[in-house]
């Protein structure tokens, strides 16, 4: 049965992973009913095991559906505040955003936004091996684009990249987008 909202909150991640495994379990399930059931069916079998009336196949990924929602919603809980993040977790999410991200200020506030108890110098360090784009630029200045897109917005985060252009630091190639003054 699906949890509330607020018990989701309040699930430890001993809990959290019995759930991981719960579904892992479920997921398992349905591959192996469908395959000794239901190989080579369009639509994963549904249409012939409603006709059939298979109860326990129809049963299980109904349960496999629940479960994924109620994970989905669960995996929401790590941006609430004070939630102490788990680096390999940060760093999948982080891979994630920077993939559906192409804008580099899109992705620099997302993640800044989304990962607010991720210090900006190791939110820095993420971007920089997630991001080829921005390669070029020494952790400092990554870590100033942070902190300018949190404080300044984009106004800030271009204001970073026109000073970083313009200094002695200057970064051969630059980013196309990026106006010359």
């Amino acid at each position: 049965m699906p949890l509330a909202d607020e018990d989701l909150k309040s699930l430890t991640p001993a809990q959290q992973q019995a759930e991981a495994d719960r579904l892992f379990e479920l997921a398992g399930r349905v591959a192996r009913q469908q395959a000794d059931r239901y190989a080579g069916l369009p639509e994963n079998g549904v249409p012939a095991a409603m006709a059939a009336g298979d109860i326990e196949y129809l049963a299980t990924r109904l349960a496999l559906a629940e479960g994924q929602l109620q994970a989905e919603r669960l995996d929401l809980v790590w941006m609430a505040p004070g939630q102490a993040p788990n680096p390999r977790e940060v760093m999948r999410r982080l891979q994630a955003i920077c993939r559906h991200r192409s804008g580099l200020f899109d992705a620099v506030v997302t993640a800044a936004v989304t990962h607010p108890g991720v210090p900006p110098e190791r939110l820095a360090q993420a971007l920089l091996a997630c991001r080829p784009d921005l390669a070029p630029y020494p952790l400092e200045d990554v870590t100033s684009l942070v902190k300018a897109s949190l404080n300044g917005g984009r106004d800030g985060f271009e204001a970073v990249l026109r000073t970083r252009k313009s200094s002695d630091r200057k970064v051969a190639g630059g980013f196309s987008w990026v106006k010359p003054d």
